[in-house]
């Protein structure tokens, strides 16, 4: 086991990029509940938006149809601004996996065409991944969820820390593959329109030339 884990170490080290490099940002999402109580309801009214949570969070998407017991809206009314995020393309990763979860990382892909609203509320579980000073392309926002989403940097990501929190500092320190690379992934996947799990790990793995684990 730990063999294997210094093997993925190793590879991971040897990246040519990073998260900084890549010019990517991530952000935790700025919406606690508690206090801002007022701004959430149940049901959707004249000015809400999606209120993004946990469970809305899938590999590869966003579910969320307002109708589940747990769906929120978000309410744009005066000083919602600090709270809410423009409805752009973004990978969207859990903050948190319970102890029994079989993954630490889960990555979910923002399509900005799925709301009808030009904002959207991120609660604070949630971190979510965009570009600086512009828009993640949406093939390259599915080739990182791709990346997140492979059992190759799920182990790594374990190996690395101890936590079940996925804190966005950690992840601002990865090693990364080329942007281009991470866009290749992107395509592949989308071609493959397969998002199990071995379908995942094949196209990751093939792309960045990761043999055998």
């Amino acid at each position: 086991e730990s063999a294997a884990d210094g093997h993925i170490l190793r590879l991971v080290e040897d990246w040519p990029s990073s998260f900084d490099g890549n010019n990517y940002t991530i952000s935790t999402g700025p919406v606690v509940e508690f206090r801002t109580r007022e701004f959430i309801t149940a049901k959707a009214k004249k000015d809400s938006i999606p209120l993004l949570r946990m469970h809305n969070v899938k590999a590869f998407r966003i579910e969320w149809t307002g109708r589940h017991w747990k769906d929120a809206h978000f309410i744009l009314k005066e000083g919602h601004e600090k709270h809410t995020c423009s409805n752009k393309v973004y990978v969207v990763l859990k903050r948190f996996s319970s102890k029994d979860e079989k993954r630490r990382l889960v990555a979910g892909v923002n399509d900005p065409k799925q709301f009808k609203s030009h904002l959207i509320g991120l609660e604070n579980h949630l971190n979510y991944i965009g570009v600086k000073g512009g828009n993640l392309d949406f093939l390259e926002a599915f080739g990182l969820a791709a990346l997140f989403n492979s059992t190759f940097m799920d182990r790594y990501f374990r190996s690395i820390s101890g936590n079940t929190q996925v804190n966005a500092t950690e992840i601002r320190l990865l090693k990364l593959p080329l942007r281009d690379q991470v866009i290749l992934i992107g395509k592949e996947m989308k071609r493959a329109k397969n998002y199990e799990q071995s379908t995942v790990d094949e196209i990751v793995q093939s792309a960045l030339n990761i043999r055998d684990l």
